[in-house]
């Protein structure tokens, strides 16, 4: 993730040895689910990471 001034600007994606790529649909609902839930994304790894909280699961049943 890219971000300037707090919003996000654009997405990354990077190869990982040993792991096989998202095929092209997978990639792009991916693309579409990180767009739309970031906020809660970068929020939940900063108290984990960094604060050392723990984190509640979150169940997303909307379609994207």
């Amino acid at each position: 993730m890219i971000f300037e001034n707090g919003k996000l600007i654009g997405l990354e994606v990077r190869k990982v040895k040993g792991r096989k790529p998202l095929d092209e649909i997978e990639l792009k609902d991916a693309l579409k689910f990180i767009k739309k839930y970031y906020k809660g994304i970068v929020t939940k790894w900063a108290d984990f990471f960094v604060y050392g909280t723990r984190v509640k699961c979150e169940v997303i049943t909307k379609k994207i």
